[in-house]
């Protein structure tokens, strides 16, 4: 195969790998942004001695989605499975705790 039969292979494809990267690179900024701001306003509310509960569970259950959506895109790195579980542990864990603050249980 010949650098032009490349060339045009390349150009017949839709898939465009640079706007690929940036949506990838977008997501990530928004994804930590999210994580950040969520963290602080766990602290605030902490300091003014409020529960925090469902901006925890949020904040686990985030990253349960994408630890398990890499999970299944990369089978071989079981570690983005142990994060996921663990995470969705945490988040149930705090719905729990948010549940009963509310005096749905106990």
């Amino acid at each position: 195969m010949d650098k032009y039969e490349i060339l045009r292979k390349a150009q017949q494809e839709q898939r465009d790998e640079r706007a690929v990267e940036l949506e990838m690179r977008a997501y990530m900024i928004g994804w930590i942004s999210v994580s950040v701001l969520i963290m602080l306003l766990i602290v605030s509310k902490i300091f003014t001695g409020e529960q925090a509960y469902e901006l925890i569970m949020l904040f686990w259950a985030q990253q349960a989605s994408v630890s398990l959506f890499q999970y299944a895109k990369q089978r071989e790195q079981k570690r983005f499975l142990v994060i996921g579980v663990f995470s969705v542990l945490l988040a149930l864990g705090n719905l729990f705790l948010l549940l009963r603050y509310y005096g749905v249980f106990g």
